[in-house]
């Protein structure tokens, strides 16, 4: 019994001290890699259009996406992981696209999807 409780003590001890540390290396330089001002484009065969965020210090990128052909402007929501991947929510399931993606230090790019309306494309940005 008493190997078991030292067993499991030492368990959650490791367990605790790799959290910390995982936790310590997303919060390095990868995030100002990232953070600041973002605009781009994106373009289907039946939409297109443009979109701009700002990616604040925990990655997380919050904007707009505008619609050229519907004149209609959704609100953006995503995080970008710490290797670059993104995957940003515009609108809702009903009315808006994902827009899946990389992030580098100065552009962006990726594909988007509107399942609900059958459209789809790509899109394209830049850090300003």
């Amino acid at each position: 019994m008493k190997k078991m409780k030292l067993i499991l003590t030492l368990l959650i001890g490791i367990t605790i001290f790799s959290c910390s540390n995982d936790d310590d290396n997303n919060n390095g330089n990868t995030t100002s890699d990232f953070q600041g001002n973002w605009s781009g484009t994106f373009t289907g065969d039946e939409d297109n259009g443009t979109w701009s965020g700002t990616v604040n210090e925990n990655r997380e990128l919050s904007g707009t996406v505008t619609s050229d052909v519907f004149s209609v402007t959704w609100d953006a929501n995503g995080t970008i992981q710490e290797n670059g991947n993104v995957n940003i929510t515009a609108g809702t399931a009903t009315s808006g696209a994902t827009f899946i993606g990389t992030f580098n230090a100065t552009t962006a790019s990726g594909t988007w999807n509107n399942t609900s309306a059958s459209m789809n494309g790509t899109w394209s940005g830049n850090k300003q």
